[in-house]
């Protein structure tokens, strides 16, 4: 494969391997972020191929190249990929220009390369990030996304600059004689790469681009329900939070938002409105096999609706509005009896669970109204629930893998409990709850809670893997992990998955329900008590639970990502109007306590002037004032001493020039004013010289050659040798000569 070296001005100005590099690196970090969105590893391989081949040129002060031939033809075969995963429904439109995309710029990598083809380089790299962005919306996509915003900005500056500095090298100025060598052009275009010049403008510029980004991204309105468009507000076709199977051992990162999926209003005979946080049942599971829970609840029936009010008596009215996409599972509290919907055909199992078959269009909200019965249980409550063959657990043991290790530990937190080994205890049902609610506790306070699960190996068991290995999941490890335990030591429970609202709207009176409140507990049954609710979930979210640095570290960027799903993937509408409402409400708590400092302040002054008395709103004035007058004090004198810096570095840079060298220059300038052509201080030194060649006749080139020796050293930088100074110098005085013989009188 061919290549060329850089010219001598290239290298001399050194703009295009300082575009090149952050540019190449600016066309990766695209293609990583769109092949890592996606999934798709040959496209990540092909443009790391292009670009780690480019940078070595480029480190070498070289260009790779092709023939444009060889360039067209990889073009048309891009094009011809295009056609063919457009006719592969496996492949989405976005994906497919986003790969489109990326063959094109490792095409144009391997040709010639000018300031035309950089800017479109450019433009392709920010696309394959639009494209990728359809993709993802984690946390890594987003850091990525910064770095390539910063280098294309950076790119874009550098490019800028660079094309004014090809313009100015490939110009000649009036006193060039002959073309300037590619080492002294510095002296007509740049000295120093403006490092630190381009550092302020790039920060200054992503500065106001975050900001403003910012300002859109709160203030921008969000799509409030309407119909047609779903509950949650808008069109988004992401998942509920809340899944109707349990399976553990899958790494994965789990991502719940704010957004809301269901709102309900609670009624009890003799109260209504607020009840405290409440669990929302929506399926049970009771058989555990190889990490996944199965529900072995028996077959469906319609509700009967001829309950009779004794069985009625204290039940727990709730009126829930539903986001479909959580059919056709139902909510309830407790244990479901009724259940009336104008929307659909309601069904309750024989694990007393509902299930709506709506009739309504899709994306619409579906309502329903549940009773159910949160106990005591009278009499007739009792029989009626018992009339349901299934609803309460068989054997335990037959449910659930052996786990002889689970077991153990069970056992260990449990040993000094009594009857905990024993089949047949004389007070069964304490000893059941007792044992719960060690285990519970043991859980709560020995496990971290956890949305990163990356790190379950999917070859051994969830619960074991959890117990024994991770000490750190979500809640369905929790109360799978307590189910298990219950379970090997002969106490009946059973997984639950539903909602956990503790979300009240006091002015509204009503519940909120949100996809990151999808949440699994333990139910734990006894004939006394009936089934009674544990929740061994850890209320310690992200603590570390390991040692050493880079365990430190996975729980930071777990800590990271949890706030970056929760509050700015999940900002919708509902957390908009709360962020407005609190800023509002600090606005006005703030103007109102500046009013009343105001009144404070001006009572103070009335009683400082009248009375003489200083009172504590007149110190508080004093010592604002004075704060303030310290700050501004310690500013000016910032600013005055970076004037002084200022002052300093160009005394000391004039000071470096060698301006004892070029004393024919003054003696230059003096001969001039002495014949009537002073330099005025609007005028450069190569106005003057050519001002002089015309109205005193003097020879331009040699005034010319002066000059250009003059400009080199002042602004250059470039040491004059000796024989250009000496020769400088008997010019200068042939040109006095000159002069003076044109001032003497004619005899």
């Amino acid at each position: 494969m061919p290549t060329a070296p850089f010219s001598d001005v290239e290298i001399a100005l050194k703009a295009r391997r300082r575009l090149e590099r952050p540019l190449l690196l600016t066309i990766w970090i695209s293609g990583i972020m769109l092949s890592l969105a996606e999934g798709n590893v040959f496209y990540l391989l092909a443009i790391s191929f292009a670009v780690v081949i480019n940078l070595v040129a480029v480190q070498r002060a070289s260009e790779i190249f092709v023939r444009r031939v060889f360039v067209n033809i990889g073009v048309l075969l891009s094009t011809v990929v295009l056609a063919v995963e457009l006719w592969d429904a496996s492949f989405s439109l976005p994906a497919a220009l986003g790969h489109y995309i990326i063959l094109i710029q490792a095409c144009k990598l391997f040709e010639h390369k000018s300031n035309r083809d950089y800017v479109q380089l450019l433009v392709l790299s920010v696309l394959t990030v639009v494209a990728a962005a359809l993709f993802s919306q984690a946390l890594w996509f987003a850091a990525l996304f910064v770095a390539h915003l910063t280098l294309a900005a950076y790119c874009a500056m550098v490019l800028t600059l660079k094309r004014g500095l090809d313009a100015s090298a490939e110009a000649r100025l009036a006193s060039d004689t002959l073309p300037i060598p590619a080492q002294r052009i510095a002296w007509n275009v740049i000295r120093d790469w403006p490092g630190k010049a381009l550092a302020r403008r790039l920060a200054v510029s992503l500065a106001a681009m975050f900001a403003l980004g910012a300002i859109v991204f709160v203030l921008a309105p969000r799509v409030e329900m309407s119909p047609g468009r779903g509950f949650m507000g808008s069109a988004r076709s992401a998942g509920s939070g809340y899944v109707g199977e349990v399976k553990l051992g899958q790494p994965k990162q789990i991502y719940l938002s704010a957004q809301t999926v269901m709102r309900m209003t609670v009624r009890k005979e003799g109260h209504g409105g607020f009840f405290g946080p409440l669990y929302l049942r929506g399926k049970t599971f009771e058989g555990y096999r190889q990490s996944s829970w199965v529900d072995l609840s028996g077959g469906a029936f319609m509700v009967s609706t001829d309950l009779n009010d004794e069985i009625l008596a204290g039940a727990m009215v709730q009126e829930v509005t539903l986001d479909p996409k959580l059919l056709p599972q139902v909510f309830a509290v407790s244990l479901l009896v009724r259940l009336e919907s104008p929307d659909g055909l309601g069904y309750i199992d024989s694990r007393l669970q509902g299930r709506l078959s709506s009739s309504v269009l899709p994306n619409r909200p579906v309502h329903y109204t549940a009773y159910s019965l949160p106990g005591p249980l009278n009499q007739a409550q009792q029989d009626y629930l018992n009339a349901f063959q299934n609803n309460r657990s068989g054997d335990p043991n037959k449910t659930v893998d052996p786990l002889p290790e689970v077991r153990a530990l069970a056992l260990q937190w449990c040993k000094d409990l009594p009857n905990v080994e024993t089949t047949q205890p004389s007070n069964r049902d304490e000893a059941d709850l007792a044992i719960a609610q060690r285990i519970a506790q043991k859980l709560r306070s020995e496990y971290a809670y956890t949305l990163d699960l990356t790190s379950a190996q999917a070859g051994r068991d969830g619960v074991e893997d959890f117990l024994l290995h991770m000490r750190r999941g979500n809640c369905e490890y929790f109360a799978s992990a307590m189910t298990v335990m219950c379970r090997l030591l002969d106490v009946r429970a059973r997984l639950v998955t539903g909602f956990l609202a503790d979300e009240f709207d006091t002015k509204g009176g009503y519940y909120i329900v949100r996809e990151h409140d999808a949440h699994a507990w333990t139910e734990v049954f006894t004939p006394s008590s009936g089934w009674v609710t544990f929740d061994a979930t850890s209320g310690n979210r992200w603590v570390p639970r390991r040692e050493g640095v880079l365990a430190g570290i996975e729980d930071f960027w777990g800590r990271v990502q949890f706030y970056w799903y929760n509050r700015v993937v999940g900002y919708n509408a509902t957390v908009q109007r709360e962020l407005g409402e609190q800023v509002a409400e600090q606005v006005v708590l703030f103007a109102r306590a500046m009013e009343k400092s105001m009144h404070a302040a001006r009572e103070g002054v009335i009683n400082l002037l009248v009375r003489g008395v200083v009172d504590t709103a007149m110190v508080q004035l004093s010592i604002l004032i004075g704060s303030v007058a310290v700050v501004v004090e310690f500013l000016l004198i910032l600013r005055w001493r970076r004037r002084a810096l200022q002052r300093r570095a160009e005394q000391a840079l004039l000071a470096a020039q060698p301006w004892g060298e070029l004393t024919f220059v003054s003696q230059l300038l003096a001969v001039l004013a002495a014949h009537g052509l002073p330099a005025r201080d609007d005028q450069t030194v190569r106005e003057l010289a050519a001002e002089a060649s015309k109205k005193l006749n003097l020879p331009a080139r040699m005034l010319m050659e002066l000059t250009a020796l003059y400009y080199r050293a002042r602004w250059g930088g470039v040491r004059p040798d000796p024989p250009a100074i000496a020769t400088a110098r008997v010019q200068t005085e042939q040109l006095r000569q000159l002069l003076a013989e044109k001032a003497a009188p004619r005899g």
